[in-house]
């Protein structure tokens, strides 16, 4: 149904189907068959008993045309009733689901400018964090794409062992590269290392420092 329509039209043609429905084939049908079965009894009348007989038949015939015109007007009246009935109903559900979809619209919008906030709201860092934070990053601008590299791996394993023998290396680096690399982050306070002696020799230690980790964890892996 056009929901440009007026409200009288579209009552209207509400109860026009509520009409056409409630005369079903069948229904036609068996009113169709009294009334010639009522015509057929009137003509056989007039037949056997001649005219003289038609005074009462024309009062029957009145009676029954009264019968079918007022019944046939509670039928639009009944029909105006149930149309403006199924259209109120309609149109609750038309708002129910509209006012369904746009709360759903809603808690959509919501929820994505609560993910923006989040986005756009970076944590507040405490005055500590403030310092490692600006120190890490001269220092990732100094040691360059290599230095960074190292970092990453050495995130990834906690700790890196050189002694009598090389740890797990990053790709690309052999032991001197990254011992060297490393060093360098020591010198920028980026990574700790300490020694440990044993029956064969010593073993040096690295790993990140406790101070730069977290600021080390973002600019490490920020886009």
């Amino acid at each position: 149904m056009d929901p440009k329509a007026t409200y009288g039209k579209r009552l209207r043609k509400a109860a026009r189907e509520d009409f056409v429905k409630f005369w079903s084939a069948h229904r036609s049908w068996v009113t169709l068959v009294t009334l010639l079965v009522a015509s057929s009894a009137v003509a056989i009348q007039v037949l056997y008993r001649g005219v003289g007989s038609m005074a009462n038949v024309e009062q029957t015939l009145v009676t029954g045309l009264v019968g079918l015109v007022v019944s046939m007007a509670g039928n639009c009246i009944i029909s105006t009733w149930r149309g403006a009935k199924n259209l109120d109903a309609n149109l609750h559900d038309e708002i129910k689901h509209r006012d369904g979809t746009i709360s759903e619209r809603e808690n959509d919008i919501q929820e994505k400018e609560r993910s923006i906030q989040a986005i756009l709201q970076k944590p507040k860092r405490t005055a500590a964090e403030e310092h490692h934070y600006a120190l890490a990053i001269v220092a990732l601008r100094e040691l360059g794409p290599n230095g960074e590299a190292i970092l990453r791996h050495l995130a990834i394993h906690g700790t890196l062992i050189f002694g009598n023998y090389n740890p797990q290396l990053p790709q690309g680096f052999n032991g001197g590269q990254t011992r060297e690399i490393l060093e360098m982050c020591v010198a920028k306070q980026l990574v700790t290392v300490r020694s440990e002696r044993h029956p064969a020799g010593y073993d040096y230690i690295y790993e990140i420092s406790a101070g730069m980790k977290t600021a080390l964890d973002e600019l490490l892996y920020q886009a």
